[in-house]
């Protein structure tokens, strides 16, 4: 009797664990969306690649800090970013619209850097609107901030290109399925006129990380630890 209730008991166990195993491979973290500024030549660059952003300071950009949080692959009301890049005049597009980031490389001379990330397509709780805005000089500038947003067009004379997507402001999870999915916002209009070249190419691009493994390994090895246990204890009766 002993021997089967540990048998029964280890089963159970592992029956409440797997559950657990398949949400921390389904749970999602947000990633920082960060942000370089090459001040000489006036160009904005937002990546969630660390990397990248170290590359680039050793080449003379400066780091702006973090814009905010976006995910890293798709969950439920969420869309892609889309990252484009004109070497010309060292512009770098981001827009959630397909047919615009398709036409920025057949129309306009931009090559494709693939996916910065993905954002919300309307606003959620935690989340604020990613405006773009267009410089005849300087290109496409980014920003969640409105005092940024403010001092763009009134000082530094960039033109408001409309609402991009939602970011979130602090660091969030989202489990795969969540949600429903959203409607996709309008993008704004691509602008050409964006300089002249006085850099050089920084593409990398992005990628994906996958589930939360930290949390699936402390799982499986729970799940093997009960397994020995039956193991065990189907020992002791061959003893007996």
């Amino acid at each position: 009797m002993r021997l089967l209730c540990k048998i029964v008991g280890a089963i159970l166990f592992a029956s409440i664990l797997s559950p657990r195993l398949a949400e921390a491979q389904d749970q999602v973290d947000a990633v920082p969306l960060l942000q370089d500024y090459n001040q000489q030549a006036g160009w904005h660059l937002y990546t969630t690649d660390q990397n990248e952003v170290d590359r680039n300071v050793q080449n003379g950009w400066r780091f702006a800090g973090n814009a905010g949080w976006v995910f890293p692959r798709s969950v439920a009301g969420t869309t892609p970013l889309y990252r484009r890049y004109r070497g010309s005049d060292g512009d770098h597009l981001y827009t959630i619209s397909k047919d615009e980031a398709d036409r920025a490389i057949i129309d306009y001379g931009y090559v494709d850097e693939g996916i910065a990330g993905f954002v919300a397509t309307e606003p959620v709780a935690g989340t604020q609107p990613f405006r773009r805005f267009s410089h005849p000089k300087f290109g496409h500038f980014y920003t969640a901030d409105v005092s940024a947003a403010t001092t763009a067009v009134q000082q530094a004379k960039y033109v408001d290109e409309g609402l991009v997507g939602y970011i979130w402001t602090a660091p969030t999870s989202k489990t795969i399925g969540e949600g429903k999915p959203n409607p996709v916002p309008t993008p704004p209009t691509v602008k050409t006129d964006v300089g002249q070249n006085t850099g050089t190419d920084t593409n990398t691009g992005t990628g994906t990380t996958g589930p939360n493994w930290t949390a699936i390994v402390a799982g499986t090895a729970t799940l093997l630890t009960a397994i020995a246990a039956v193991i065990a204890a189907l020992r002791g009766r061959n003893k007996d």
